[in-house]
């Protein structure tokens, strides 16, 4: 079995009845083999946004695995707080080296790249700003295909990238608005973002 929060296993966070999401090993049974060759594209599996922000996150922090939590502190009866020290699960799911070349593809995405729109915000000028964009097709409940016109845009991603405070990650089932993900979720993303860096007073990256 595989250790608690990686991908297709429950992170832990405090939430009853989190879903572990659905990752097929690599066989020959029942076409797992082409199912394995879907997840190189992102098909064939399905994940929780916990653990995706997750994987971020460990790419955010130079490849160490934190578990995600909510609570930051317990508080006792005679009303002291003991604050809830935070889990490394892997402390190199990737090399320093990987994290740090996939943080600067993740920039150029959001510069050069379908997060382009993100800086459409004023609030994000001057700011570093790392993600990925994702738009799924939604399966028909019978089985048979996929629903046309119909998807679930995602975007995940952290900054200021140079030296991350955050990670994100926006959805939208079904938007009204046509296209993928670079016009559904990465404009709500850049307004979130550039919500945050004010309220946190984080200073443009450089």
């Amino acid at each position: 079995m595989a250790s608690v929060g990686l991908i297709g296993t429950r992170t832990g966070i405090e939430q009853a009845n989190e879903a572990g999401g659905v990752i097929n090993g690599p066989s020959n049974v029942g076409g797992n083999d082409v199912n394995y060759a879907n997840m190189s594209f992102g098909q064939g599996m399905s994940v929780t946004m916990v653990q995706m922000v997750a994987a971020m996150a460990a790419v955010a922090n130079g490849g160490k695995l934190w578990q995600p939590h909510l609570v930051d502190a317990e508080l006792k009866p005679d009303g002291t707080e003991v604050p809830v020290a935070p889990k490394l699960v892997r402390d190199h799911v990737i090399s320093p080296t990987a994290a740090a070349q996939l943080n600067q593809m993740l920039q150029v995405v959001v510069q050069h790249g379908s997060g382009y729109k993100i800086y459409e915000n004023p609030n994000n000028k001057g700011y570093k700003i790392a993600g990925k964009t994702g738009t799924a097709q939604i399966p028909k409940p019978d089985g048979t295909g996929y629903y046309d016109g119909r998807n679930i845009g995602s975007f995940v991603g952290y900054a200021p990238a140079d030296n991350p405070k955050f990670v994100m990650m926006v959805r939208v089932n079904e938007p009204g608005v046509a296209g993928y993900a670079e016009y559904t979720t990465v404009p709500l993303f850049g307004d979130i973002t550039g919500w945050l860096f004010k309220y946190y007073g984080i200073p443009p990256s450089g």
